[in-house]
């Protein structure tokens, strides 16, 4: 078997990537690159704060409870167009003035 359908055979039943876990990847890069210009111990809290990030992404990925991680999904885009929305319309009623 091939590496593509051994993992394709893993992923079976597992959750995947989704718009909350894409989310968490960019944060953990955006703070990473933070990281490079923080020294001391707030530069070592970042960095775990990251590996937890990291951590909690792939935990995400790899659940075979899809129930849970669709749950969290939903509850994060429901904030996230909550937020979109509110600067819309925040531009919108600038634009009006």
């Amino acid at each position: 078997m091939r590496f593509r359908e051994k993992m394709a055979a893993f992923m079976v039943g597992r959750y995947g990537a989704d718009q909350l876990g894409q989310f968490i990847s960019i944060a953990a890069l955006i703070l990473i690159f933070i990281n490079i210009f923080v020294k001391g111990v707030a530069g070592q809290v970042i960095h775990y704060f990251v590996l937890l990030l990291l951590v909690f992404s792939i935990y995400r990925m790899l659940s075979k409870n899809t129930a849970a991680r669709y749950k969290e999904n939903v509850t994060y885009l429901k904030i996230k167009n909550r937020i979109v929305s509110y600067f819309t319309g925040f531009r919108r009623r600038m634009r009006e003035r």
